[in-house]
Protein backbone atom coordinates (compact mmCIF):
# COMPACT_ATOMS: atom_id res chain seq x y z
CA UNK A 1 0.00 0.00 0.00
CA UNK A 2 1.80 3.48 -0.99
CA UNK A 3 1.87 6.02 1.02
CA UNK A 4 -0.68 9.17 0.17
CA UNK A 5 0.40 11.93 -2.13
CA UNK A 6 1.54 15.21 -1.31
CA UNK A 7 -0.50 18.34 -1.83
CA UNK A 8 0.85 18.12 -5.26
CA UNK A 9 -0.10 15.32 -7.02
CA UNK A 10 2.81 12.87 -9.41
CA UNK A 11 1.65 11.62 -12.45
CA UNK A 12 3.22 8.27 -13.28
CA UNK A 13 5.71 10.56 -15.50
CA UNK A 14 6.75 12.37 -13.27
CA UNK A 15 4.49 15.53 -13.93
CA UNK A 16 3.10 17.45 -10.82
CA UNK A 17 -0.15 18.94 -11.04
CA UNK A 18 -2.40 20.58 -8.39
CA UNK A 19 -4.19 19.45 -5.94
CA UNK A 20 -6.44 21.51 -5.91
CA UNK A 21 -8.00 21.59 -9.81
CA UNK A 22 -5.60 18.73 -11.30
CA UNK A 23 -3.80 21.38 -13.85
CA UNK A 24 0.26 20.67 -14.54
CA UNK A 25 2.13 22.93 -12.13
CA UNK A 26 4.64 24.92 -13.79
CA UNK A 27 6.02 26.36 -11.15
CA UNK A 28 5.17 26.83 -7.07
CA UNK A 29 1.58 28.34 -7.87
CA UNK A 30 -1.00 26.84 -10.04
CA UNK A 31 -1.35 29.22 -12.73
CA UNK A 32 -5.25 27.59 -13.78
CA UNK A 33 -6.65 28.37 -9.81
CA UNK A 34 -3.70 30.24 -7.88
CA UNK A 35 -3.60 27.22 -5.28
CA UNK A 36 0.42 27.39 -3.89
CA UNK A 37 2.06 24.05 -3.74
CA UNK A 38 4.61 23.13 -0.69
CA UNK A 39 7.37 24.29 -3.08
CA UNK A 40 5.99 27.91 -2.80
CA UNK A 41 7.37 29.64 0.73
CA UNK A 42 4.53 31.76 2.43
CA UNK A 43 4.87 33.41 5.52
CA UNK A 44 2.86 32.50 8.41
CA UNK A 45 1.17 35.70 8.21
CA UNK A 46 0.22 34.97 4.53
CA UNK A 47 -1.20 31.83 5.23
CA UNK A 48 -3.30 33.06 8.03
CA UNK A 49 -4.43 36.13 7.22
CA UNK A 50 -4.14 35.88 3.51
CA UNK A 51 -8.40 37.30 3.34
CA UNK A 52 -7.56 39.79 5.51
CA UNK A 53 -4.34 41.31 4.02
CA UNK A 54 -6.26 41.13 0.51
CA UNK A 55 -9.63 43.34 2.38
CA UNK A 56 -7.18 45.49 3.46
CA UNK A 57 -5.94 46.36 -0.18
CA UNK A 58 -9.00 46.61 -1.71
CA UNK A 59 -10.60 48.91 0.96
CA UNK A 60 -7.10 51.17 0.55
CA UNK A 61 -7.79 50.97 -2.97
CA UNK A 62 -11.57 51.65 -3.01
CA UNK A 63 -11.21 54.55 -0.53
CA UNK A 64 -8.03 56.83 -1.91
CA UNK A 65 -8.19 55.85 -5.40
CA UNK A 66 -11.03 55.90 -6.92
CA UNK A 67 -11.54 54.08 -10.49
CA UNK A 68 -8.51 51.85 -9.74
CA UNK A 69 -10.10 48.53 -9.07
CA UNK A 70 -12.25 48.62 -11.75
CA UNK A 71 -9.12 49.16 -13.93
CA UNK A 72 -7.67 46.44 -12.04
CA UNK A 73 -10.22 44.16 -13.26
CA UNK A 74 -10.73 45.73 -16.90
CA UNK A 75 -6.24 44.88 -17.07
CA UNK A 76 -6.85 41.39 -15.22
CA UNK A 77 -4.90 42.61 -12.28
CA UNK A 78 -7.93 41.85 -9.86
CA UNK A 79 -6.06 38.69 -8.47
CA UNK A 80 -4.67 40.69 -5.48
CA UNK A 81 -8.47 42.16 -4.51
CA UNK A 82 -11.68 41.05 -3.29
CA UNK A 83 -14.56 40.05 -5.75
CA UNK A 84 -16.83 42.53 -6.28
CA UNK A 85 -20.02 41.33 -4.78
CA UNK A 86 -18.21 39.23 -1.99
CA UNK A 87 -16.60 42.45 -1.00
CA UNK A 88 -20.61 44.34 -1.43
CA UNK A 89 -22.10 41.97 0.55
CA UNK A 90 -19.44 42.09 3.46
CA UNK A 91 -19.39 45.84 3.19
CA UNK A 92 -23.77 45.85 3.68
CA UNK A 93 -23.38 43.18 6.30
CA UNK A 94 -20.64 45.47 8.34
CA UNK A 95 -23.34 48.30 7.59
CA UNK A 96 -26.06 46.62 9.02
CA UNK A 97 -23.93 45.28 12.06
CA UNK A 98 -23.28 48.78 13.12
CA UNK A 99 -27.03 49.80 12.67
CA UNK A 100 -27.47 50.86 16.27
CA UNK A 101 -24.55 53.24 15.81
CA UNK A 102 -25.34 54.65 12.61
CA UNK A 103 -29.54 54.97 13.44
CA UNK A 104 -30.03 53.35 10.06
CA UNK A 105 -33.12 51.33 11.83
CA UNK A 106 -36.77 51.39 11.93
CA UNK A 107 -37.11 53.02 15.29
CA UNK A 108 -34.95 55.99 14.16
CA UNK A 109 -36.46 56.26 10.66
CA UNK A 110 -40.04 56.55 13.37
CA UNK A 111 -38.38 59.66 14.99
CA UNK A 112 -37.18 61.01 11.98
CA UNK A 113 -40.91 61.08 10.65
CA UNK A 114 -42.07 64.43 11.51
CA UNK A 115 -45.23 63.61 9.81
CA UNK A 116 -45.63 60.38 12.21
CA UNK A 117 -46.89 58.16 9.28
CA UNK A 118 -44.42 55.55 9.81
CA UNK A 119 -45.40 55.36 13.41
CA UNK A 120 -49.08 55.13 12.98
CA UNK A 121 -48.61 52.38 10.22
CA UNK A 122 -46.15 50.23 12.52
CA UNK A 123 -49.05 50.52 15.00
CA UNK A 124 -51.54 49.63 12.90
CA UNK A 125 -49.81 46.33 11.50
CA UNK A 126 -48.40 45.67 15.09
CA UNK A 127 -52.37 45.29 15.61
CA UNK A 128 -53.36 43.28 12.28
CA UNK A 129 -51.00 40.74 12.81
CA UNK A 130 -51.76 40.26 16.74
CA UNK A 131 -48.02 40.53 17.87
CA UNK A 132 -46.98 43.29 20.53
CA UNK A 133 -45.29 46.05 18.82
CA UNK A 134 -41.75 45.55 20.37
CA UNK A 135 -41.86 42.10 18.70
CA UNK A 136 -43.54 43.10 15.68
CA UNK A 137 -40.59 46.33 14.68
CA UNK A 138 -37.78 43.17 15.81
CA UNK A 139 -39.12 40.91 13.24
CA UNK A 140 -39.60 44.10 10.50
CA UNK A 141 -36.22 44.92 11.00
CA UNK A 142 -34.25 41.84 10.04
CA UNK A 143 -37.02 41.74 7.47
CA UNK A 144 -36.23 45.62 6.48
CA UNK A 145 -32.25 44.16 6.24
CA UNK A 146 -32.89 41.30 4.14
CA UNK A 147 -34.99 42.58 1.66
CA UNK A 148 -32.93 45.95 1.17
CA UNK A 149 -29.81 43.77 0.69
CA UNK A 150 -31.20 41.88 -1.79
CA UNK A 151 -33.08 45.14 -3.47
CA UNK A 152 -29.24 47.17 -3.69
CA UNK A 153 -27.59 44.34 -4.96
CA UNK A 154 -30.39 44.66 -7.92
CA UNK A 155 -29.30 47.94 -7.93
CA UNK A 156 -26.17 47.76 -8.62
CA UNK A 157 -27.30 46.36 -12.00
CA UNK A 158 -28.99 49.58 -12.54
CA UNK A 159 -25.90 51.49 -12.09
CA UNK A 160 -23.75 49.35 -13.77
CA UNK A 161 -26.27 49.66 -17.00
CA UNK A 162 -26.50 53.35 -16.89
CA UNK A 163 -23.03 53.44 -16.74
CA UNK A 164 -22.62 50.88 -20.18
CA UNK A 165 -25.11 53.41 -21.66
CA UNK A 166 -22.71 56.40 -20.55
CA UNK A 167 -19.55 54.99 -21.32
CA UNK A 168 -19.75 53.21 -24.48
CA UNK A 169 -17.05 54.69 -26.04
CA UNK A 170 -14.47 53.75 -25.62
CA UNK A 171 -15.98 50.36 -25.34
CA UNK A 172 -15.47 48.37 -21.73
CA UNK A 173 -16.58 44.78 -20.86
CA UNK A 174 -19.63 44.87 -18.89
CA UNK A 175 -17.43 43.31 -15.99
CA UNK A 176 -15.75 46.94 -15.91
CA UNK A 177 -18.75 48.87 -15.61
CA UNK A 178 -20.07 46.01 -12.90
CA UNK A 179 -17.04 46.41 -10.95
CA UNK A 180 -17.51 50.19 -10.96
CA UNK A 181 -20.98 50.40 -9.72
CA UNK A 182 -20.20 48.17 -6.90
CA UNK A 183 -17.32 50.01 -6.15
CA UNK A 184 -19.36 53.24 -5.96
CA UNK A 185 -22.27 51.58 -3.75
CA UNK A 186 -19.40 50.35 -1.35
CA UNK A 187 -18.23 53.70 -1.14
CA UNK A 188 -21.00 55.14 -0.26
CA UNK A 189 -21.76 52.54 2.16
CA UNK A 190 -18.71 52.74 3.76
CA UNK A 191 -18.48 56.89 4.38
CA UNK A 192 -22.79 56.34 5.43
CA UNK A 193 -21.48 54.74 8.61
CA UNK A 194 -19.13 57.32 9.15
CA UNK A 195 -21.87 60.29 8.23
CA UNK A 196 -24.76 58.64 10.33
CA UNK A 197 -22.27 58.09 13.47
CA UNK A 198 -21.17 61.44 13.08
CA UNK A 199 -24.85 63.44 12.68
CA UNK A 200 -26.05 61.39 15.66
CA UNK A 201 -23.29 62.74 17.73
CA UNK A 202 -24.64 66.29 17.13
CA UNK A 203 -28.04 65.87 16.82
CA UNK A 204 -28.37 65.82 13.15
CA UNK A 205 -31.24 63.36 11.89
CA UNK A 206 -29.63 61.16 9.35
CA UNK A 207 -32.34 61.42 6.61
CA UNK A 208 -32.31 65.38 6.61
CA UNK A 209 -31.92 67.42 3.93
CA UNK A 210 -28.63 69.11 4.80
CA UNK A 211 -27.49 65.61 5.93
CA UNK A 212 -28.24 64.22 2.63
CA UNK A 213 -26.33 66.70 0.26
CA UNK A 214 -23.19 66.70 2.79
CA UNK A 215 -23.39 62.82 1.07
CA UNK A 216 -24.32 63.30 -2.69
CA UNK A 217 -21.82 66.02 -2.75
CA UNK A 218 -19.10 63.42 -1.75
CA UNK A 219 -20.78 60.98 -3.91
CA UNK A 220 -20.46 63.02 -6.15
CA UNK A 221 -16.89 63.39 -6.33
CA UNK A 222 -15.85 59.76 -5.76
CA UNK A 223 -18.26 59.36 -9.15
CA UNK A 224 -16.31 62.42 -11.15
CA UNK A 225 -12.59 60.78 -10.20
CA UNK A 226 -13.75 57.63 -10.73
CA UNK A 227 -15.03 58.19 -13.93
CA UNK A 228 -11.66 59.99 -14.57
CA UNK A 229 -9.27 57.19 -14.26
CA UNK A 230 -11.57 54.18 -15.39
CA UNK A 231 -12.90 55.67 -18.68
CA UNK A 232 -9.99 58.42 -19.15
CA UNK A 233 -12.92 60.63 -19.22
CA UNK A 234 -12.38 64.66 -19.79
CA UNK A 235 -13.01 66.85 -16.53
CA UNK A 236 -15.81 68.11 -18.66
CA UNK A 237 -17.14 64.89 -19.50
CA UNK A 238 -16.63 63.02 -15.89
CA UNK A 239 -18.95 65.82 -14.53
CA UNK A 240 -21.53 65.90 -16.82
CA UNK A 241 -21.96 62.02 -16.21
CA UNK A 242 -21.59 62.28 -12.65
CA UNK A 243 -24.18 64.28 -12.54
CA UNK A 244 -26.56 62.03 -14.65
CA UNK A 245 -25.42 59.19 -12.66
CA UNK A 246 -26.12 61.00 -9.37
CA UNK A 247 -29.19 62.14 -10.17
CA UNK A 248 -30.84 58.94 -11.60
CA UNK A 249 -28.85 57.10 -8.25
CA UNK A 250 -31.22 59.11 -6.16
CA UNK A 251 -34.33 57.51 -7.93
CA UNK A 252 -32.64 54.04 -7.41
CA UNK A 253 -31.62 54.51 -3.77
CA UNK A 254 -34.87 56.37 -2.70
CA UNK A 255 -36.84 53.34 -4.32
CA UNK A 256 -34.55 50.20 -2.80
CA UNK A 257 -35.25 51.70 0.70
CA UNK A 258 -39.06 52.50 0.37
CA UNK A 259 -39.66 49.24 -1.41
CA UNK A 260 -38.00 47.30 1.52
CA UNK A 261 -39.60 49.18 3.90
CA UNK A 262 -42.88 48.52 3.04
CA UNK A 263 -42.44 45.10 2.52
CA UNK A 264 -41.10 44.27 5.38
CA UNK A 265 -44.30 46.14 6.97
CA UNK A 266 -46.64 44.80 4.93
CA UNK A 267 -45.45 40.88 5.03
CA UNK A 268 -44.24 40.13 8.73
Amino acid sequence: MTAAAPVDLITAGGVARCASCGSVLAGPYCHACGQPSPAARQRLSEALLGQTGRLGYTLRMLLTRPGELARATDGGRDRSVIRPLTLLLNVVAFFFLLSGLTGFRLQAFEREDSFGKLAAAVHRRAQVSGMARELYVERVERRFQSAYTVLLTASVGLYALLLGLTHRRPRRSWLVHAAAAVHYVCFVFLTAVVFYAAFRQFGIASMSMSALLLQLVIGFAYLVLMFRRTYDDSLARALATSLLVSGIGIVIDAGAFIVALNAALLTV
